[in-house]
């Protein structure tokens, strides 16, 4: 690893190429403290401790911790105070709930490896997405409830195992070793699925303290079942809401129609004219700035052995759908996107109710792709929104707080190469490096600001109801997460021993 490790006063350098420690240090530590007996202890304890981690999962899955809506504030803190004292609890040093000027992260550390070990950012979030609609889960959102081989909860998969098996990984080491062969730091976040947005701000003004040689995500999933995989690049993302006016209160529809102009309508022209049958869009500019696909990661997508058919009926859905000059995979990982998220107005209870309402609106989002800027995409939407002038309705945009940067990573990080091999050992099978559809904002923020990598070692498929109703995280996922990452210390240090320079 790099001779300049990160210290609390300095980002780590760049390079992975040059300035590897002597082998000659790396083995009198793996002597001391790193045997494989060690390691085959830790997974013994983490075997015998299984019933408790799932415990602890039920318990922080019982937290509501909605960071999008007010009414749950509190509640994502007390998230965190969870998240804090089981760090405490396992022998992380100077833990702390930080302030961020929004939600709340807490950060912790163990910086005590041998001289010229390697300083590994660990990340997840505890907060979640919203559960309605409620009608349609079989048990109560933040249950925890199992069923067979399955815990049901909001947050199951997206991120509460994740988070937790860092945490459960760390502690059978310290239970077993009395330490760790790498330097470990946690920050554990409270507002990703809001887009992160006091994080680039608090990730700058602190970076010393955030400073390390590498970065990985427990928030994200695997490519399907039985492939496994590491996701070489994120989609970013922009958000807006679209509010159209045309009177002060609602009228009778029998009195007013054919006289007020109904804003429905108008924004549901808006809409329309924004994508085409196909799910193209038609915005001005959305597109400038989107790169050609390129061959090889082209192939990686074609690794995965992907079945538009299978994937649409594992979530129900009718068919297929997109534009056919892509394939279903590169319109999910390679392509941007819009979708509106959520649409309102006028009368939505039992029954009818003749009016004209006042007012209608709409979320919309768009899923960006490395070269795409997420400032950039919305103004353009923006000025599509701003040239639709309908006749008596007034129309407004603005810009929600959800945004991500789009990433895109290199296979040969030591991260990468460390993941490689522990997926290599789970699945009995060499790993592939697609991107993913989704979006981590931290991981953009982590190399813009800390000038780290991101590997994203995470497990869990897209199609376990993941921001849907009845999430749910198979327990032998929870159980590979925590043996993974406690494999990554011990992999970590391996890498390093046979890529040196004396």
């Amino acid at each position: 690893f790099p001779t300049g490790m990160a210290t609390a006063s300095a980002p780590p350098k760049a390079s992975w190429t040059k300035g590897w420690v002597s082998k000659v240090v790396l083995g009198m530590f793996w002597t001391a403290k790193v045997s494989c007996g060690g390691l085959k202890d830790v997974e013994t304890h983490l075997h015998e401790r299984k019933a408790a981690y799932l415990e602890q999962l039920k318990e922080l899955i019982a937290i509501p911790s909605v960071s999008a809506l007010e009414s749950h504030r509190e509640d994502v803190r007390e998230a965190a105070r969870y998240v804090s004292d089981k760090m405490k609890d396992a022998g992380v040093e100077h833990v702390e709930i930080m302030e961020t000027g929004g939600h709340p992260c807490v950060y912790g550390d163990w910086l005590h490896a041998s001289p010229g070990m390697p300083t590994v950012l660990l990340y997840a979030h505890f907060d979640v997405q919203p559960v309605d609609p409620l009608h349609l889960w079989k048990d109560r959102p933040f249950s925890g409830s199992v069923e067979g081989e399955k815990i049901f909860g909001r947050g199951a998969q997206d991120d509460k195992s994740g988070l937790l098996t860092l945490i459960q990984a760390f502690e059978a080491w310290m239970h077993v070793n009395e330490g760790l062969p790498v330097n470990v730091k946690f920050l554990l976040e409270g507002q990703e699925e809001i887009g992160s947005p006091n994080m680039p701000a608090f990730i700058q003004n602190h970076k010393g303290k955030l400073a390390a040689d590498m970065a990985f995500s427990a928030d994200g999933s695997q490519p399907s079942a039985d492939v496994p995989g590491l996701y070489m690049g994120l989609r970013g993302a922009t958000a807006a809401q679209i509010d159209v006016q045309t009177a002060s209160r609602d009228v009778h529809s029998g009195s007013f129609g054919g006289l007020v102009q109904n804003p429905i309508h108008v924004l549901v022209q808006l809409l329309s004219s924004m994508f085409d049958s196909e799910g193209k869009v038609k915005v001005e500019g959305f597109y400038d700035d989107v790169l050609d696909i390129d061959d090889e990661v082209r192939q990686d997508l074609i690794n995965i052995g992907h079945d538009a058919q299978k994937a649409c009926a594992a979530v129900g859905a009718i068919a297929p759908f997109g534009d056919q000059a892509y394939t279903p995979l590169e319109r999910i990982y390679l392509r941007p996107s819009f979708d509106i998220l959520g649409i309102w107005g006028g009368f939505q209870g039992e029954g009818i109710k003749t009016i004209i309402p006042s007012s209608a609106h709409a979320k919309i989002s768009s899923r960006i792709v490395p070269n795409q800027d997420p400032d950039r995409v919305y103004k353009v939407l923006e000025r599509h929104a701003q040239r639709f002038v309908p006749a008596a309705a007034n129309v407004s945009i603005h810009q929600l707080s959800f945004k991500a940067i789009p990433y895109a990573g290199s296979k040969e990080t030591p991260g990468n190469l460390a993941a490689k091999e522990i997926l290599r050992e789970l699945y009995g099978r060499e790993p592939i490096f697609p991107r993913m559809g989704g979006s981590i904002p931290i991981v953009a923020l982590f190399k813009q600001h800390l000038g780290i990598d991101t590997t994203t070692l995470a497990f869990g498929l897209d199609s376990q109801g993941v921001h849907a109703p009845n999430e749910f995280q198979p327990l032998s996922y929870f159980e590979m997460s925590r043996l993974a990452y406690a494999r990554l210390f011990a992999k970590l240090a391996d890498i390093a021993s046979r890529h040196t320079e004396l």
